[in-house]
């Protein structure tokens, strides 16, 4: 038997002082090997706020949304406490352009990287052998900033794999020929919400279809839940390994989950291990509360009335926020008073600027153009 285990997104500020607990040393311990999403580019020190970046020589790329960075100890603190493959493809780490990806790539010194680079680099799936067999896990983003998505355009040379890219399939299908076992860990969905879109179920099934034998999401930054399609997990969101700053201001943004997929010649399975974070500490959870919080999710995502309640639901709540980025170059909520200082200097330096990068990536983001989409149906009646 060959475990994996697969936790979600994480970003830190000051490692000097992050620890696990005994617990989850001990599930870390019992993998085979340990994969993590690194949320955003390792460049900082504890000692350099956002305002102070630019003296290392790092400038934040235009873009919807915030940029985020960390401590550039991140890199040897995942290493060390064995986290052996790292995934970089996510909406954040070309937060702090090419200068920022590549400097943190060199920080990781005995972890594969992958799912970001140049073009070969990100849409190249990495090879591990595990007890004679061999292992692939392809790393893939929902379409944000930084996406490799055209290749004639001559200033895309460096940047994350899209998950929707048409040279994805191929690329499975190639790999899956040539390895034992084939996994994609995905970034994408709706954040803060319980439940994947129906469209992201839809191609995560049809990785699945391609010869995947497993899918593990994160970005939600709140675990979902899990199923088994033709005898294969699909795991919808990790939920947030450890990410300090609640920039969603949301309950459940400390919870996550690991997700160990379990490899052998006649089945896939998963165990899943509840974890959370407090300050400094992340532990494996023994909470009644969560427990029962994943039941839940799972319990309607296996309800299909229930879950399509739910979708459509959120679907609406969030209609407001996207159709104010289309119409007012908006950005939705501003939950404190540095958001609306950073809103506020972006529409007084490049306010047309700004305006465009809301409506592009509204229509880019996969799952901003799905929720929009089904809105504006559910508010004129034509039922989905």
């Amino acid at each position: 038997m060959i475990r994996i285990n697969f936790f979600g997104d994480f970003v830190a500020h000051n490692v000097n002082s992050l620890k696990m607990d005994i617990h989850l040393d001990e599930l870390i311990s019992q993998a085979d090997i340990n994969v993590v999403n690194l949320e955003a580019p390792a460049i900082g020190t504890i000692h350099s706020p956002s305002e102070k970046i630019a003296t290392y020589g790092y400038l934040p790329i235009e873009k919807s949304g915030p940029s985020l960075f960390q401590t550039q100890g991140s890199p040897s603190w995942l290493t060390q406490n064995g986290f052996g493959i790292v995934s970089l493809a996510n909406n954040h780490i070309m937060d702090y352009g090419v200068k920022g990806l590549l400097d943190t790539k060199k920080l990781f010194k005995d972890s594969i990287v992958t799912g970001a680079g140049n073009w070969q680099e990100a849409y190249t799936p990495c090879v591990v052998t595990i007890k004679e067999k061999k292992i692939a896990v392809f790393a893939l983003s929902q379409c944000e900033f930084g996406n490799l998505t055209d290749e004639w355009d001559p200033t895309s040379e460096y940047g994350v794999a899209w998950i929707n890219h048409p040279r994805v399939d191929a690329v499975i299908r190639k790999t899956r020929a040539e390895v034992d076992f084939l996994i994609v860990y995905a970034h994408a969905g709706l954040e803060n919400v319980e439940q994947p879109l129906p469209e992201w179920r839809d191609r995560y099934r049809q990785f699945i279809d391609l010869g995947c034998d497993a899918v593990i999401a994160s970005h939600p930054h709140i675990p979902q839940g899990w199923e088994f399609y033709h005898e294969h997990p699909i795991v919808y969101s990790l939920g947030n390994f450890y990410f300090p700053n609640n920039i969603a201001n949301t309950d459940g943004w400390n919870k996550s989950i690991c997700a160990s997929v379990l490899l052998d010649d006649s089945n896939v399975g998963i165990d899943i291990a509840p974890l959370t974070f407090s300050e400094d500490i992340i532990s494996v959870a023994d909470d009644s509360g969560f427990k029962e919080y994943l039941e839940r999710v799972n319990q309607t995502l296996a309800d299909r009335d229930a879950y399509m309640e739910y979708v459509n639901a959120r679907c609406l709540e969030v209609e407001t926020k996207y159709h104010s980025r289309f119409v007012a170059s908006g950005i939705g909520k501003l939950t404190n008073w540095q958001d609306f200082k950073r809103y506020l200097g972006l529409r007084l330096r490049q306010p047309e600027a700004l305006s465009i990068a809301h409506i592009v990536n509204n229509i880019r983001c996969e799952t901003h153009r799905w929720c929009y989409i089904r809105a504006v149906k559910l508010k004129n009646n034509q039922i989905l």
